[in-house]
């Protein structure tokens, strides 16, 4: 049972073999080249606050106050 599996499989591996080379033989050679292009740039920096230690950049010089949202809960 053994020998009959091996038997199978390398005649198969080999008639695989046999067919690919044959088959490889007319294809036409590649044109493109066999290393993959360069990756692309990284992306430039799109965000630079003004104040590094904050998220959020402050208002411009002259600009008016912000209003604040004041919420009041009823007292019972």
């Amino acid at each position: 049972m053994i020998v009959t599996c091996h038997l199978v499989f390398y005649s198969v591996k080999l008639a695989c073999g046999y067919l690919s080379s044959r088959f490889m033989a007319d294809a036409e050679p590649s044109r493109e080249p066999s290393s993959p292009p360069p990756p692309p740039p990284p992306a430039p920096l799109i965000i630079i606050p003004r104040d590094l230690g904050s998220s959020v950049d402050p208002p411009p010089p002259g600009a008016p106050p912000r209003r604040r949202l004041r919420i009041r809960l009823p007292s019972p």
